[in-house]
């Protein structure tokens, strides 16, 4: 699966379970996880507030979250067309 396949998928998941929004609300999520990772990242970094494993734990959802988050913004915003039929990431 490409990047493009992901967003349809995502996109047409997403509509069917959360219905119509503006793209905003998936890029909002995006910029959320990605504050879950930066606080997972730092407090790894300051040796609290968990383990290592749990730390590393806690980016990698925040990264799956992140990437849905992102294809689901892609697809409400159309972005997708832009990416011209360029299979981006493929297998």
């Amino acid at each position: 699966m490409n990047f493009v396949q992901l967003c349809g998928e995502v996109g047409t998941w997403s509509v069917k379970n959360f219905g119509e929004q503006a793209p905003d609300n998936p890029l909002l999520g995006v910029l959320e996880e990605i504050g879950a990772i930066s606080h997972s990242v730092l407090k790894m970094d300051q040796g609290i507030r968990g383990t290592h494993e749990e730390h590393m734990a806690s980016i990698a959802d925040g990264v799956a979250d992140a990437v849905v988050f992102l294809a689901d913004f892609c697809f409400r915003a159309d972005i997708v067309k832009s990416f011209g039929g360029r299979p981006m990431l493929n297998e």
